[in-house]
């Protein structure tokens, strides 16, 4: 996949930028007139002399240093890429003004913030020795965290000497935020704290007294900067552009969505919750918008990122400066390779199978037995280490295909797990559970209810079939239903929430993790001691898709279906299987 193409989707994507300063300036009028009260020191104060006065880090601003933003050439260039730029001036550390910040950034796509606000050298936002500045990054980080890690992309923008300093100091207030201490980057070379979804970066500002190589950036040539970072960080790659797609299309055709949703049709509705209830209207209103946006999606040119030609750009990407040689595994479960060429290889992942099931190899055709080609783009030249590799993808795009919500992305600040149809649990003695019951039967729902939980035994994905995938990062489980009987099928009583009519799962806040907690009366038994000691406790694992969820209910009723009757063994081992 081109890199133009993968900028002009993100470039689409992008609707809203925030950048705060204190010292911004329309054109050659400045606002902030710093020399008058900051007086003529010479910029040539070497750090030594800076730590001598209390600046241990070279961080304070220093009197005669320009700090000043041409909000004009910022505004004016965002607006030149399709982006919607708001400034704000702080002019003290107002509680107001810091709430004002902090709530349009969680709300923009990209945030660019000074790294001194205000006229004093440390304005504190809070308790300890925290800039403004690097207050409000803890609290929009903070606020992310909790929204289950949403995409974010900062800009410190400064004409702050010690701009390695400043990296330094952000690492350390993001590694106390993240929970994976051990996968924040600190890169002083692209002066950046990244994290997942999370990238920081420090840039120059074009007056800065002595930047790295690289690091100034001028006012006009912000937007673009930040454009190229953002799909940096989110937009390379097949999924990525299917999901900036997406959502792209979302927002471009929300009037015909709100066509559809027509004032006029309230009356129907408000009848159809006075003759239900309000929580299954509530559902219903839900499903409505679901399947519109569904609908909506399938008539955009959403998967034109996944057509043919990506396709063929990607696979050349992946298998660039690959050695010639490819192992391609030949079996379902372990190990066995076979070698293809670097050209073979490159026909199997674009082309695919033919009709027959089979692939050119050897200028002959064989049947591809394999369960994954993914081992074709392994960099590893040990087949133990080609096979973990690639195993640990298939595992990660399987948990993908298999969850509609999990925990990673499901933290405090989003809507609380409700138990229902695909509501995946596991109990405190580490067994997994599929919860069974209908979605009708899991609303309006008062006092404790019975729910069915299906018992999933896990898998060895090397060596077992399975069909589910549950986990994140590094730490993926294969669950399989595998053998499961009417009989395993187990029931567990649960009080519905009296304000929604279901039941709810709650947040722990000493593990950060979603709990479902059983009624006394339950018959599955939990080790954990939550809302009422000896209740029996399931952890949320995720939600199931709903079509995989079907899948698996169907396939429980249709051995329900089977007919068993006591024949003559010849026939009986005759028979079709």
């Amino acid at each position: 996949m081109s890199q133009d193409f993968a900028m002009m989707r993100t470039t689409a994507f992008l609707q809203t930028a925030l950048v705060v300063d204190d010292e911004i300036q329309v054109g050659n009028d400045q606002y902030a007139a710093e020399e008058a009260t900051l007086g003529t020191a010479s910029l040539e104060m070497d750090y030594d002399q800076r730590a001598s006065e209390g600046d241990e880090f070279g961080l304070d601003r220093v009197p005669g240093e320009d700090h000043s933003l041409d909000s004009m050439k910022v505004v004016e260039s965002f607006a030149d890429h399709g982006i919607s730029c708001a400034v704000l001036q702080p002019r003290g550390p107002s509680p107001d003004d810091l709430g004002r910040v902090e709530s349009l950034a969680v709300r923009s796509d990209i945030v660019v913030l000074d790294w001194l606000l205000g006229r004093s050298d440390e304005i504190k936002s809070g308790p300890g020795e925290e800039t403004t500045s690097l207050g409000l990054v803890k609290n929009i980080v903070s606020h992310d965290i909790e929204a289950g890690n949403r995409l974010r992309l900062i800009c410190i923008y400064t004409a702050t000497p010690d701009l390695h300093s400043i990296v330094d100091r952000i690492g350390a207030v993001i590694c106390d935020l993240h929970a994976y201490t051990d996968q924040v980057i600190v890169d002083h070379g692209s002066l950046s704290v990244s994290v997942d979804s999370l990238r920081i970066l420090v840039v120059a500002k074009p007056h800065h007294s002595a930047p790295p190589d690289g690091a100034v950036c001028t006012e006009a040539e912000l937007p673009a900067r930040m454009i190229y970072e953002f799909c940096e960080l989110a937009g390379v790659g097949l999924l990525p552009q299917l999901a900036l797609a997406a959502i792209s299309s979302i927002r471009d055709n929300a009037h015909r969505l709100l066509a559809r949703f027509d004032r006029n049709l309230d009356s129907a509705f408000i009848s159809h919750r006075a003759m239900t209830d309000s929580v299954g209207a509530e559902q219903f209103a839900h499903s409505l918008v679901s399947s519109e946006v569904t609908s909506l999606l399938s008539t955009v040119e959403v998967a034109s990122a996944v057509y043919e030609a990506p396709i063929e750009a990607r696979v050349e990407q992946l298998l660039g400066n690959l050695p010639e040689k490819r192992m391609l595994n030949k079996v379902k479960f372990g190990q066995s390779y076979r070698s293809v060429t670097l050209g073979e290889a490159r026909e199997i992942l674009t082309n695919g199978l033919d009709s027959n099931g089979k692939v050119r190899i050897d200028n002959a055709d064989v049947p591809l037995r394999c369960s994954s080609t993914t081992s074709l783009f392994s960099r590893s030249e040990q087949e133990h280490e080609i096979y973990s590799e690639s195993l640990a993808i298939d595992l990660a795009f399987g948990a993908l295909s298999s969850l509609a919500r999990t925990p990673e992305h499901d933290g405090k600040g989003t809507p609380a797990p409700l138990l229902r149809l695909g509501a995946l649990l596991r109990g405190d003695d580490g067994k997994y559970l599929l919860c069974l019951q209908p979605l009708c039967d899991s609303v309006r729902l008062s006092g404790s209810v019975a729910f069915p939980l299906m018992p999933l035994s896990t898998a060895s994905a090397e060596s077992e079939v399975f069909d589910i995938v549950v986990g994140s990062r590094d730490s993926y489980v294969a669950l399989s239903r595998d053998g499961v009987k009417l009989s395993d099928v187990r029931v567990a009583s649960f009080d519905a929430s009296s304000d929604v009519g279901m039941v709810q799962a709650l947040w722990g806040s000493e593990d950060s993790r979603w709990r479902f907690y059983g009624s006394r009366s339950s018959s599955v038994q939990g080790g954990d001691a939550g809302a009422g000691a000896g209740n029996p406790v399931f952890e949320w694992v995720g939600d199931l898709r709903p079509e995989k969820a079907n899948q698996i209910v169907a396939h429980l009723v249709t051995n329900l279906g089977r007919t068993g009757i006591n024949e003559f063994e010849y026939l009986r081992r005759s028979g079709r299987k």
